[in-house]
């Protein structure tokens, strides 16, 4: 109702069962929140769900998204970015950021292509906890000019991932 001139918004992590997180309270009923999503364990899911309700008479009024939806988290590489010159039986760190608890984001793929990206990362260095940043690799033999570097979690590698920016 345009009645309501402020509300509380919260999120589910279990289909809509329990509204537990809060996203924000006492917001300007306008019909439009921008919510940055917190970095949290528990919020990476595929069961999320949004609870909109009067703030003035909690649980009377209100509404909840008509379906689960899903938080994924994010990778950042941080180096190699690209431009680096790296020696080859020298060891440098592959470093990374995640958004999200590395249990929800799981292992990282790290992969290298040695022809600016285009190969397809075919070259698997590692596989580690995304909460082992930095990982020291030593450059091997095959080393040129065109390569790129990509994490990417293991499980869910076609959306969550990064790459080099350019070659180094």
């Amino acid at each position: 109702p345009t009645s309501i001139t402020n509300v509380d918004l919260t999120y589910s992590i279990d289909g809509g069962s329990t509204f537990a997180g809060t996203v924000a309270t006492n917001e300007l009923n306008d019909g439009i929140y921008s919510w940055t999503i917190p970095s949290d364990s528990g919020i990476i899911d595929i069961d999320i769900r949004v609870k909109i309700e009067d703030h003035s008479s909690t649980n009377s009024t209100y509404d909840t998204s008509d379906a689960d939806f899903e938080i994924i988290g994010q990778v950042h590489l941080q180096a190699p970015a690209g431009g680096e010159q790296w020696t080859y039986g020298t060891s440098y760190n592959i470093t990374w950021t995640i958004d999200g608890a590395a249990a929800d984001i799981g292992n990282i793929a790290i992969k290298r292509d040695a022809v600016s990206g285009s190969a397809g990362y075919p070259t698997t260095i590692t596989t580690v906890g995304s909460g082992t940043s930095p990982y020291p690799w030593t450059v091997d033999a095959t080393i040129g000019t065109t390569n790129r570097v990509r994490i990417e979690e293991v499980n869910d590698s076609s959306r969550v991932y990064d790459t080099s920016t350019s070659d180094f």
